[in-house]
């Protein structure tokens, strides 16, 4: 698959499309800003043509946003200001040759629980598209700054004073392979890394922890069946779920298991032997909790675990979400 002349176009709605390359290629974003008080979260979804249409209804008729965010793939969520300095934050997506693609803002909350907004008939008001026809307002939140040599500026404006200065990344056409893990990430709770290309054997990991909590809070990874977090018979929600999710939990100086998805946890002001002896029902007021990726699976049934980037994930601790900043915990998986 040769794309050396492939090229990262975009029009005045700000919509993208790779051409001249064959196949798929690789699009690259890295974070350069975050001037934020909120947890912010930067998506794409795939568009039927330049005009951003997608199954036919065109940005600003009903049904767009519903449209859009049910087939979007979430970049990251962006922590506000530079809290870990250390945390280089990358993110690269496959994209087939000949797509465009349209993107979208999500100011301090996430695209799962914008989707359950709309699903319940409410129209919330903190989405920002590229695209200012699909927004309520007709207002810009989005300019792109073209750099040169297939390097975009992307810099967002979130609803406050206009300045476009609130989150800004870059975005490149890149040669590098896909990053190992990633292939579900950005997908609704597949906050998880994905093995099962990569056959034998184990595969090494290093894993880079940073944390603003006041909680010592533990975290692991453990092995689920398929993408919706089944372990064995049990579903994420099911009694004796998170019982046998962290006691299955995987030796991490080992590595993980070639061949397998592999899901995060954590385990909040607690360790995980002090969950399976206090509370392995996850129950609260039981003892210490634990919580998952997949929502049905916590106490509170709230999203407790992002994606910042590549195989990296921040932690929010707290029951019912707390303040919600997701920086906790944040770990980084490295894999060789």
């Amino acid at each position: 698959r040769n794309n050396d002349r492939a090229t990262l176009n975009y029009n005045a709605d700000h919509i993208f499309a790779i051409e001249g390359a064959n196949g798929s290629a690789q699009l690259q974003f890295n974070l350069t800003k975050s001037n934020t008080k909120g947890v912010h979260e930067v998506g794409t979804f795939i568009v039927d043509d330049n005009s951003g249409r997608i199954n036919g209804i065109a940005p600003g008729e009903e049904g767009y946003w519903q449209a859009a965010l049910s087939n979007a793939k979430v970049i990251f969520s962006a922590l506000p200001g530079d809290q870990f300095p250390n945390l280089s934050v990358n993110r690269q997506l496959s994209l087939e040759a000949g797509k465009a693609i349209g993107f979208y803002l999500i100011k301090d909350s996430t695209t799962d629980t914008i989707l359950s907004d709309l699903a319940a008939g409410d129209t919330p008001d903190n989405v920002f598209f590229g695209t200012t026809s699909a927004n309520t307002d007709d207002s810009d939140y989005l300019q792109v700054s073209e750099l040169g040599n297939n390097n975009f500026k992307l810099s967002w404006e979130d609803g406050g004073k206009v300045d476009f200065n609130d989150l800004e990344l870059m975005v490149k056409l890149t040669t590098s392979p896909q990053v190992l893990g990633t292939q579900l990430q950005g997908q609704p709770e597949r906050e998880v890394i994905d093995l099962r290309d990569h056959v034998t054997g184990s595969v090494s990991a290093e894993f880079v922890v940073n944390s603003e909590a006041s909680f010592h809070n533990s975290y692991g990874f453990y092995g689920v069946d398929n993408p919706t977090g089944a372990i064995g018979n049990l579903k994420p929600g099911d009694r004796g779920y998170a019982e046998a999710a962290v006691s299955q939990r995987l030796d991490l100086d080992v590595g993980f298991p070639a061949g397998k998805l592999v899901a995060p946890f954590l385990i909040a002001d607690g360790t995980p032997e002090e969950f399976l002896l206090e509370n392995p029902n996850n129950q609260e007021g039981q003892g210490v909790l634990a919580y998952f990726v997949y929502l049905g699976a916590n106490p509170d049934g709230v999203d407790h675990i992002r994606l910042l980037g590549d195989n990296v994930f921040g932690f929010e601790d707290q029951f019912e979400g707390g303040d919600r900043d997701y920086n906790d915990l944040v770990v980084k998986v490295n894999l060789a």
